[in-house]
């Protein structure tokens, strides 16, 4: 057999008992690859547990020197040849924007995507887009090999659709922040269930957050003045996914468009006021965001958001450092008497009789 090569041997083993629906049909068999291209045993050990992943938890792999052995069905052995193939190649691996798919014939989480993300990216870098994506789109099998900088995914053929999607929009600025801008809205099959139904996604790319912690405050008010509950961040490309219902996604394009700004000026100022729609709240859905612009330190301004808090009694006030700005949801009263308090505490920004 020539150097670098890798070989398959299929050796059926009878009279074994074999799990899974497939087991009456499917006898249990021996898959043995060989590695062409990756020598390393952490590399050969990241890639014989990604197989194991994606391709199934009953299948059995082992490694020796330079093979990986999988025990499965066929339909498992075809997967898992099939990853093999695209993960055993030589490095670096350039970015692909090809589709590799794998479709098993039969069961709800049946089609396999491979991506190819290399683009000079730390691994870090590409650990957070891989993560990004499957908490947005809740997918259960993913597993990444960083070497190659691919990702492979299991899932429905609506979560694959959505992948495509979401890494396509998402690699688009990957290299660094883009200017202020937002993808369109993704719309996945509407829920059958009785709860909300949070089955639109939207990805806000900010422009005006020059440092990490900026970014980072900016998802974090975000996520917790409109309560939506699957807001995710990617740091290099300043991306913000969010997936929820249609009125918080409204809500977010209204928040994302208000703080991300060049500048808020040198002079305090509010913005209009935002009614999100909320009647469990007992009308709580009065939002503005306050602009402390003469506060000289971050420690006078959260001083300022505490006060505001306690007095108004508001549960959701959120702040923002860098742009001293002070996010606030409440009642239409509540809001109001913020507003009051604010003429007091600090009057160079909101003097009284504007």
């Amino acid at each position: 057999m020539p150097a670098k090569t890798f070989s398959i041997l299929i050796t059926v083993l009878a009279a074994l008992t074999v799990v899974g629906p497939q087991a009456a049909a499917q006898p249990a068999t021996d898959l043995v690859l060989h590695f062409a291209h990756t020598d390393s045993d952490k590399s050969q050990q990241e890639i014989g547990t990604l197989i194991r992943t994606i391709s199934d938890k009953d299948i059995t792999v082992n490694l020796a020197p330079g093979t990986l052995t999988v025990h499965g069905t066929a339909d498992q052995l075809g997967l898992a040849q099939w990853l093999f193939v695209g993960l055993d190649r030589s490095t670096p691996v350039p970015a692909d924007s090809a589709m590799h798919q794998f479709t098993l014939p039969d069961g709800s989480e049946n089609v396999v995507r491979l991506f190819y993300l290399d683009r000079g990216q730390t691994v870090q870098q590409f650990q957070e887009l891989a993560t990004m994506v499957r908490t947005v789109i809740e997918i259960r099998r993913v597993f990444t090999y960083n070497d190659a900088k691919a990702i492979a995914f299991r899932g429905t053929a609506d979560q694959m659709a959505m992948t495509d999607w979401m890494i396509g929009d998402i690699e688009k600025a990957a290299a660094g922040p883009r200017p202020h801008s937002v993808s369109r809205q993704y719309l996945l099959p509407s829920d059958p269930s009785d709860r909300r139904n949070e089955n639109v996604t939207q990805i806000f790319y900010l422009a005006n957050t020059p440092t990490v912690q900026d970014f980072q405050e900016v998802a974090t008010l975000m996520r917790t003045i409109a309560e939506i509950r699957r807001v995710f961040t990617y740091n290099t490309p300043r991306a913000i996914a969010v997936r929820g219902t249609a009125d918080q996604l409204a809500f977010a394009n209204w928040l994302f468009n208000e703080l991300d700004q060049p500048t808020h000026g040198a002079q305090g100022h509010a913005s209009a006021l935002y009614n999100f729609p909320d009647p469990s709240r007992e009308g709580a859905g009065a939002t503005r965001v306050f602009y402390l612009q003469h506060m000289a330190t971050p420690q006078e301004f959260q001083q300022i958001a505490t006060a505001i808090r306690t007095s108004a009694q508001i549960r959701r006030v959120f702040t923002w450092n860098e742009a001293r700005g002070l996010a606030l949801r409440g009642t239409l009263d509540q809001i109001e008497l913020a507003e009051q308090l604010l003429k007091d505490l600090d009057p160079a920004d909101f003097p009284k009789g504007q």
